[in-house]
């Protein structure tokens, strides 16, 4: 089952969310299948800072690629060149261990059971602790939101602390099944 997006106004938002400010090592993933490759960024997940104004991370499409933005005390940014197509499922995610500034992205294709990674260099990290808001399917921004997804989204999670790999991945993007479903 999966939660529909039209890209415009469709967003889940979690308020007073523990946990999520960005802490080395760490690992977000989702299932998704997006209906649409634009210019721009679209927001799988976004977590940011309750009081404080552009202080959060964010995993998102940029064009058709994989992205990862931090913003405010650290920020920085890292772009895989591995693309995503229109109306296929993915399972995506994105890693980062605790020493080096090198983060990588994986995309499992459903389809084939194909799994694909690729290391990009980005950043040290370390991020304010205050109150927490997550979304799903938007950036967070403490007045309107905004870079939302075009899509279905199936799962989401977060890791602060852990590092999953390929295998860990696989497993949990899966969960036994061959293709995620769209709600009807």
């Amino acid at each position: 089952m999966s939660r529909s997006f039209n890209g415009t106004t469709d967003v889940i938002t979690y308020t007073d969310v523990a946990g999520l400010a960005l802490a080395e090592p760490f690992t977000m993933a989702a299932v998704v299948n997006t209906s649409s490759i634009a210019a721009g960024r679209r927001t799988i997940i976004s977590d940011g800072d309750r009081g404080v104004a552009n202080c959060g991370w964010q995993f998102n499409m940029s064009a058709a690629n994989l992205d990862f933005t931090a913003i405010g005390l650290w920020g920085g940014a890292a772009t895989a060149t591995t693309a995503l197509a229109t109306n296929t499922w993915y399972g995506v995610a994105v890693t980062k261990p605790t020493a080096g500034t090198s983060m990588t992205f994986y995309r499992f294709t459903f389809s084939t059971q194909a799994v694909a990674s690729e290391v990009v260099n980005m950043f040290n990290s370390g991020q304010n602790a205050g109150t927490r808001i997550a979304k799903i399917g938007a950036m967070h921004n403490t007045s309107i939101d905004t870079e939302l997804w075009s899509g279905n989204i199936a799962r989401v999670g977060v890791w602060m602390g852990q590092v999953l790999t390929a295998t860990d991945l696989t497993a949990w993007w899966t969960c036994g099944l061959a293709q995620p479903h769209a709600l009807t």
